[in-house]
């Protein structure tokens, strides 16, 4: 197996209340490129748990993960990790940081980054962010039936909110033949 690895070694010191040494253990493993330090490290900061909340570190850690590990394979035990990134990511892009020159509102890249997770990676959250996006036409050229293509396979991934909307429109027949069973199961 192995010695353990810096990840390991701070989520350890952080279970047993040495959270110092714990977040140090994981910015360390952070730059080295490990993506659950990156991704743990990006909630840490954005939730304001064991540190103070920094919406900014915590976008950067998010970066760092989805664009640190942009090329796995999207068959990757870790590929739905890259997905959370990317989506973290695209949230940080929609929604802007006052004051921030890095992180301004810029609605294009929360789409991209949408793509990325929820298209290439598979993130549930992202495929129902870029439904919106695409039904909408926010940072994208609005094109419902793509839209309902997305929002039909976030669905698929048991995504409440994609169920409830996709259920929504089958039963009112927006956009679609109206088929009220289906969209009433949903």
């Amino acid at each position: 197996q192995g010695p353990p690895t810096d990840y390991a070694l701070a989520e350890q010191a952080i279970q047993t209340g040495q959270i110092d040494v714990g977040l140090k253990g994981l910015e360390r493993a952070a730059k080295q490129n490990n993506l659950r330090a990156q991704l743990k490290l990006g909630h840490l900061y954005r939730e304001g748990r064991l540190v103070s909340l920094d919406v900014v570190k915590a976008c950067h850690y998010f970066g760092q993960a989805a664009n640190g590990h942009a090329n796995f394979d999207a068959k990757h035990p870790a590929a739905s990790m890259v997905g959370e990134a990317y989506f973290n990511l695209a949230e940080c892009y929609a929604k802007g940081i006052p004051g921030s020159t890095e992180w301004q509102q810029n609605i294009t890249k929360a789409a991209e980054a949408y793509y990325n997770g929820g298209v290439i990676f598979g993130d549930p959250q992202a495929l129902y962010h870029l439904a919106m996006a695409y039904l909408k036409g926010e940072g994208v050229a609005k094109n419902p039936r793509l839209g309902m293509n997305f929002l039909l396979s976030a669905s698929r991934k048991f995504h409440r909110p994609a169920q409830a909307r996709y259920g929504f429109f089958l039963w009112v027949g927006k956009m679609m033949k109206r088929q009220a069973g289906p969209g009433l199961a949903l």
